[in-house]
């Protein structure tokens, strides 16, 4: 069997969406990490409830996140992939943006902000989106995670 060399614990939470306009948001989560990482315990992703604020201004999450790593390099260190959609009068989900930042790598209490783009369609998409609503989502995430072709992405922020 392989030797892991060091060990990461990440405890914290998804707390808030600051700056929407939209209410009804909800976030999903995906921790991502390169091949020589290995997941020891807790979720690597997860969904939060829906806010339905007072003030539209901010939405509360305050969903937990706990995950034990372990790694034989620190190469491929730990990013968290955020997903904010907000849910639709009849129950569908729309994309409000998407946001990466990666798990500091000292340890000790950390504060982290994450600011979130969405992705820019043709002008067909953008007077569908002002009528319709919905918005263009990425066919694959990985896009974002690993930089590959991320400059030919047109981009928005939410």
């Amino acid at each position: 069997t392989t030797e892991f060399m060091a060990e990461l614990h990440i405890i914290g939470e998804v707390v808030s969406g600051i700056g929407f306009t939209s209410p009804n948001l909800f976030c999903s989560w995906r921790l991502s990490y390169g091949n020589a990482w290995k997941e020891l315990g807790g979720e690597t992703e997860g969904q939060t409830h829906v806010d339905l604020p007072a003030d539209s201004s901010i939405a509360v999450f305050s969903h937990p996140i706990h995950v034990h790593l372990a790694t034989r390099d620190v190469q491929g260190w730990p990013k968290i992939l955020f997903r904010v959609y907000r849910e639709g009068f009849f129950g569908q989900s729309e994309l409000c943006g998407y946001g990466v930042t990666y798990i500091p790598s000292t340890p000790g209490v950390h504060e982290l902000y994450c600011h979130v783009w969405k992705p820019v369609g043709t002008l067909l998409h953008q007077v569908l989106e002002f009528f319709l609503g919905g918005s263009p989502e990425l066919v694959d995430d990985d896009v974002i995670l690993s930089g590959t072709n991320r400059q030919r992405i047109y981009t928005t922020t939410s």
